[in-house]
């Protein structure tokens, strides 16, 4: 028995895995499950040993084969003994696939912890590449919005360009338009130019005429050139002005005029070509201070508006005569002229006296700054008053005077009139005063001074516009 039993487990160890080919299915499905059961002992004690723990889970491989022994109580003891074989082949070969499968999980292991590693990589690489693509999006979406920018910014350039080429066309035809323009206007300011030469040479030829005249109409008497006709001549042809002739008839007795300049006797003779030389020249005017070139037709209107005219104070009392510009300032020192209105006194004698009673002209000014007098005097129990421009005829034009008296204590005004102002001229007698009132009405309104003794009432005057 021993002999068989020994032959057998050599045959086992030279070939385990031969007896289990030759048994039947069912025998090979159980040493299957037995190897299985091995190989999960044999991993536990090799999960035992990694953990410190030796050998106590398994005591050695008799027990192993004992607990096969003990499970298996139905094989024969050649089954048995070839059961314990290839057990202990089992747990070699699984102690060395152990040692191979912890090399392949080590190995396993360091190329997970490379595939972790690139996959983090790959992740971070993959993160990159979303931010890039993130970036490259925004790019084209910026891209396509600059484009688009761009594009209208473009047609807007384009619309302006189209516009400054239609205004620079139209400048251009302006600026053509002008130059013709001025091309026109050079020939004609030309023409002009030549025209004006031609007009100043006829003019220079008519004035050393008409100055060559001047000589010849000048007056021998008082040698100024007369400035109305007919203008008066001897036979010969010589004129005389009709003034100077005048004086000269008055001094010569009756029909024995002569001539100034040939001493012929004078006719009734008159000069048409001296008339009309007169007419169509200009004429000095004849106030001192001014000097003046007048044309003939225009004369006599510089002469009632000529500032250098003459004219007298207006006063009641003062005779000074002056020129026209300087009236303002004779009035500021004038004694007979006061400035604003002031109560009119009248005494009881002169309240009975029918004579001519004269009061100080009361100066005043419009909103305009025009200057104004007001004259008051008394005359057969008539009071006559009126007011003075210090300007012309046509500035009094348009002008209307309120005039009202009142009542110096109740101010109650019992009379008022308007009426149009009359220029300053060369005297204050006038034919018709602007305003004339009864002694008795005056005397119904005015008031007794108990003081003074004196009849009083104010006087004030007002200038409005038509």
């Amino acid at each position: 028995m021993e002999g068989k039993t020994s032959t057998k487990a050599s045959n086992s160890s030279e070939d385990p895995s031969s007896t289990p080919r030759k048994r039947s299915g069912v025998e090979e499905g159980r040493v299957k499950r037995k190897v299985e059961e091995q190989t999960e002992k044999v991993a536990k004690v090799a999960r035992c040993r990694e953990g410190g723990q030796g050998t106590a889970g398994l005591t050695s491989e008799a027990e192993l084969t004992d607990s096969d022994q003990d499970g298996s109580g139905k094989n024969s003891d050649d089954e048995e003994s070839g059961e314990k074989v290839l057990n202990r082949s089992g747990v070699k070969k699984s102690v060395d696939e152990k040692g191979e499968m912890k090399q392949e999980l080590k190995k396993v292991t360091q190329e997970k912890e490379t595939i972790v590693a690139k996959l983090k990589k790959s992740e971070d690489e993959k993160d990159q590449v979303i931010k890039e693509l993130n970036k490259a999006k925004q790019d084209i979406m910026n891209y396509r919005y600059l484009t688009g920018k761009s594009k209208n910014e473009k047609n807007h350039l384009e619309e302006e360009l189209k516009y400054q080429e239609l205004e620079n066309d139209h400048l251009k035809h302006k600026v053509e338009t002008v130059t013709q323009e001025r091309d026109n206007s050079k020939h004609e300011k030309d023409d002009v130019k030549h025209k004006s030469e031609q007009r100043k040479v006829k003019l220079d030829k008519v004035t050393k005429v008409l100055e060559e005249l001047q000589e010849k109409l000048e007056c021998p008497v008082c040698l100024a050139v007369p400035r109305e006709g007919p203008v008066p001549c001897c036979p010969s042809g010589h004129i005389t002005c009709s003034p100077c002739l005048e004086r000269l008839r008055m001094q010569a007795r009756p029909g024995r005029v002569e001539c100034p300049t040939c001493k012929v006797p004078m006719e009734e003779g008159r000069s048409l070509l001296a008339r009309v030389v007169i007419e169509s020249m200009q004429h000095q005017c004849s106030f001192e201070g001014c000097g003046e070139m007048v044309e003939h037709k225009e004369y006599n209107q510089h002469q009632e508006a000529c500032r250098h005219r003459e004219v007298i104070c207006p006063s009641n009392y003062c005779d000074t005569m002056m020129a026209f510009c300087e009236v303002e300032e004779h009035a500021r020192t004038c004694e007979d002229i006061s400035f604003g209105f002031w109560k009119v006194p009248v005494s009881e004698e002169q309240a009975q006296d029918a004579s001519e009673i004269k009061w100080n002209s009361a100066m005043f000014n419009d909103f305009d700054g025009a200057t104004f007098f007001l004259q008051i005097l008394k005359e057969d129990n008539i009071f006559s008053m009126d007011v003075v421009m210090l300007g012309s005829k046509e500035q009094c034009k348009g002008l209307k005077a309120k005039v009202s008296i009142t009542n110096p204590v109740t101010k109650e005004e019992f009379h008022m009139s308007t009426f149009s102002p009359r220029p300053i001229t060369d005297t204050n007698d006038t034919e018709d005063a602007s305003l004339i009132i009864r002694h008795s009405t005056i005397a119904k309104g005015w008031h007794f001074n108990q003081e003074t003794k004196q009849f009083e009432f104010e006087v004030k005057a007002k200038i409005y516009r038509r």
